[in-house]
């Protein structure tokens, strides 16, 4: 996981336990916002992506509404064969050049939302027809 320099101070409580949680170091969170999104700044995808999904769903009761992980996350590193998968094992960075999909954000903000009404929407939740 990369950590980027930021100011965390506006990262509430409950995402900071849940990055905890995670297995995210407090040296990783304090450089944190609620900007920050999961796969596009800190490079989380695949299985570590999925661990991350079940401790809000396990740990916050979270439920997931429309949610589509392979819209947010790519799976685990490509390749046919060892030598590629484990060429992408070590430089990770360039698995985000092969794959050119383009993924939706999950920002820190959204998981915060999702801890506090207990839902994630894949897509936007729709407004009650009148």
């Amino acid at each position: 996981m990369r950590c980027h320099a930021n100011n965390s101070n506006e990262l509430s409580a409950d995402v900071r336990k849940y990055l905890m949680l995670c297995g995210v170091p407090k040296r990783c969170i304090d450089k944190l916002n609620n900007k920050t999104r999961l796969y596009h700044d800190l490079s989380i995808y695949g299985d570590i992506a999925e661990s991350y999904i079940e401790v809000l769903i396990e740990s916050y009761g979270v439920e997931f509404i429309d949610f589509d992980f392979d819209k947010f996350f790519p799976r685990e590193y490509p390749g046919n064969n060892i030598v590629s998968r484990v060429f992408f094992w070590f430089v990770p960075g360039l698995f985000k050049v092969v794959d050119n999909k383009i993924y939706r954000e999950l920002n820190l903000k959204m998981i915060e939302m999702a801890i506090r009404t207990k839902k994630l929407y894949g897509e936007a939740p729709h407004e009650p027809r009148a």
